[in-house]
């Protein structure tokens, strides 16, 4: 490009014309950056054509290139969107019964616990994953000094948030069974959620409760392929229904927390919601307005039968003082 400049500059003042001069020969790293632009350019062209074009050969034609719109769908219908809320327990009994599932296989007992951290805080997978045994109050994990809060690290942090989720009665106890399986577990580890085996210095990927949950989906789903009889099911722990990690946790807590009565800026404040209860209402939904009104449906932190940890084999929880149908003050 600075050659053509050049040439033509020259051209120009031979046939008496007076032109700006081209300015010193670009370096290579100045080239290298200038491609770097004319390629990322491109791709924005490419992405405005296509967005803007009604003519099926444009997508065809960047399918055939392998461009990076190749594989994406040209329209997303609102009404076909399936939202977290649909992938979350009904109860508090529903949401025991599905970490009471990943409890029972080794490879995802820990999982278990970090879907119950979720549902009782309403945080996201990456705020939980974070949270760690030796940390001070004022770190993720830690406690004040009442125990009466727990210390979170915020994903999304606008210019004002909460760092900091009330450690109720349902929380309590799930904290309480939770360090009882560390301590036997993962005695050496300081994350709350430790990898397994030669990962255990490092917390668990955020995205690992998601999967586990699809895992026990599927054992149910191959199972009905051969088994066409609905009173039988698959001997090994399965679930009927699919779960993920932001439904059963995240959406469970505000879908709880409607129940127990407490209004969505409320609920807005204790899950630092930074989009307001407008988009609080597009994710999960309206809540009932016969529940503002001293109607609401009411929600136990614990089921009415044996917590999720029950599940798990050696190990005696008998000692811990465990409350059920306890509510929330709002």
């Amino acid at each position: 490009m600075w050659e053509q400049r050049k040439a033509e500059s020259a051209k120009a003042s031979a046939a008496g014309m007076k032109t700006l001069e081209p300015g010193p020969e670009p370096t290579l790293e100045e080239v290298i950056a200038e491609q770097g632009r004319e390629r990322l350019l491109g791709i924005i062209r490419d992405l405005v054509r296509w967005e803007n074009s009604r003519d099926g050969r444009v997508l065809q034609l960047r399918i055939r290139t392998g461009g990076p719109i190749a594989s994406r769908a040209r329209y997303h219908s609102a009404p076909a969107a399936k939202h977290c809320r649909e992938y979350a327990p009904t109860d508090t009994d529903e949401l025991h019964q599905v970490a009471g599932a990943l409890m029972s296989s080794r490879r995802s007992k820990v999982l278990g616990w970090q879907l119950l951290y979720e549902a009782r805080t309403g945080l996201r997978s990456e705020e939980t994953v974070r949270l760690r045994l030796d940390a001070r109050p004022n770190e993720a994990g830690g406690l004040t000094a009442d125990g009466g809060s727990l210390c979170v690290r915020r994903a999304e942090k606008p210019k004002s948030y909460n760092p900091y989720v009330r450690v109720h009665e349902g929380l309590a106890d799930v904290m309480a069974a939770h360090k009882i399986w560390l301590a036997k577990r993962y005695p050496s580890s300081p994350w709350c959620f430790p990898g397994r085996e030669r990962d255990a210095h490092k917390h668990v990927d955020k995205s690992a409760l998601t999967k586990a949950l699809d895992r026990p989906h599927q054992v149910f789903l191959e199972f009905r392929k051969t088994e066409s009889d609905p009173a039988k099911f698959p001997e090994q722990p399965h679930l009927t229904r699919k779960y993920t990690s932001h439904g059963a946790g995240r959406a469970f807590y505000v879908y709880a927390r409607r129940c127990q009565g407490a209004d969505d800026p409320q609920i807005c404040y204790e899950i630092n919601h930074t989009g307001g209860v407008g988009t609080l209402e597009q994710v999960y939904a309206l809540p009932a307005r016969h529940w503002k009104n001293g109607q609401a449906l009411g929600m136990p932190w614990l089921p009415k039968g044996s917590p999720a940890w029950s599940r798990i084999k050696g190990l005696d929880f008998s000692a811990l003082h465990v409350t059920t149908g306890v509510s929330y003050d709002i």
